[in-house]
């Protein structure tokens, strides 16, 4: 095993990597989920996954399959890939720190499987974007945040991107006439930047106003050198948030929400059956008491966005511009509330589940299996 220059590209056809959090005299936990899929169907790769195990199992607290911004798909349960991962952590003695973890907060009878099946004992759902905005912009305090909202010059913002049918009506919906002029709107499918948002102050976000000066190629710029509010979500009072799943199986509560948290803003999800009753369930605290939530209880998706629309009918008549501060400010208690449950969760626990600014990469050669380990950070 030996230590290689974090600037020597790696050649992935050559090469396994899996990723390793750094701790106290060795490893907090190595992560098994960072291959393509063909890695855990293919017998031929056992040993790599033996090597790897008997190797560092006296230097990791724990072996996990971490998907720390997906959901893990029910066909995938049906594929060989744990079985293959028990196999060899029970065969090496090592089954006790095994854990699969994803973001999956459904609960229904559908999705049970992943609690209830053969591998339900590993199975662990932990919502983990939430607070990783927050985390990721230096822990940001609630009285800086609050400090930047000063007036609105939007009811509504919207920002999407990979199309979907829902999100195709969501955007068409929103650039009626009767709204564009009242919402800062982005869908990637149709349109890259919506002219609106392109003219707004050059702040970094997360990442939709990227200052580029400096930056020799907006390509290459790294998600993690934002830092600030953008204005899109400083400026605008509700966010109408498209979540990543609408598929009635799932409810994943994404960065997409947290961004909404982290800044302070009031938000309608456009997502699965029951996600705000799964948010309110982890502790947050919602909009009914300012407009119907009631969309959040109807199954049929057809129905749900219909009845989203009517909320967002709703706030454009019932609140106009000169009374937005007023109100905002009277939901003071409720969103200084999520900000405060969201940084706790992620200082708490969820931090725990990503690598440090330092880390390692364990690499193993699929030709020779020479075991090396490229530190970043």
């Amino acid at each position: 095993m030996k230590y290689i220059d974090n600037t020597i590209l790696q050649d992935d056809n050559v090469n396994l990597y899996f990723e390793a959090k750094i701790g106290s005299g060795g490893y907090e936990w190595i992560n098994l989920a960072n291959q393509y899929e063909t890695f855990y169907e293919s017998e031929s790769s056992s040993h790599v996954l033996d090597l790897l195990v008997e190797t560092f199992k006296d230097k990791t607290k724990r072996w996990l399959y971490l998907e720390q911004h997906e959901i893990i798909p029910p066909e995938n349960y049906e594929r060989p890939y744990y079985s293959f991962l028990v196999d060899c952590l029970k065969k090496h003695d090592e089954i006790s720190k095994f854990n699969i973890i994803d973001i999956d907060l459904s609960t229904s009878n559908h999705v049970d499987y992943k609690r209830k099946g053969t591998y339900g004992q590993y199975y662990q759902s932990i919502p983990l974007m939430i607070g990783e905005t927050n985390g990721n912009l230096s822990k940001m305090s609630y009285d800086y945040v609050k400090s930047k909202r000063n007036g609105f010059d939007k009811k509504f913002m919207c920002l999407m991107a990979r199309g979907r049918p829902e999100r195709t009506m969501v955007n068409n919906f929103l650039k009626s006439e009767k709204y564009i002029h009242d919402v800062y709107r982005s869908y990637l499918i149709s349109e890259r930047i919506n002219r609106e948002c392109q003219i707004l102050p050059k702040d970094i976000d997360f990442p939709f106003n990227i200052d580029n000066t400096g930056i020799k190629d907006i390509k290459n710029w790294n998600y993690n050198q934002r830092s600030g509010i953008s204005t899109v979500y400083i400026k605008s009072f509700c966010n109408i948030i498209c979540e990543s799943k609408w598929d009635n199986r799932h409810i994943q509560i994404s960065e997409k929400t947290d961004k909404a948290i982290t800044t302070l803003q009031p938000f309608i999800i456009v997502g699965n059956y029951k996600s705000l009753k799964a948010l309110r369930d982890l502790g947050f605290k919602t909009f009914s008491d300012y407009w119907d939530e009631s969309y959040d209880e109807i199954e049929n998706d057809e129905q749900r966005l219909d009845s989203i629309f009517n909320t967002i009918e709703f706030i454009q008549k019932t609140y106009p511009y000169e009374k937005l501060e007023e109100v905002y400010n009277s939901m003071e208690d409720i969103l200084k509330h999520n900000f405060m449950l969201a940084k706790q969760m992620w200082e708490s626990n969820h931090h725990k589940y990503y690598v440090t600014p330092i880390f390692d990469k364990i690499i193993i050669d699929k030709k020779t299996y020479e075991i090396s380990i490229q530190r970043f950070g």
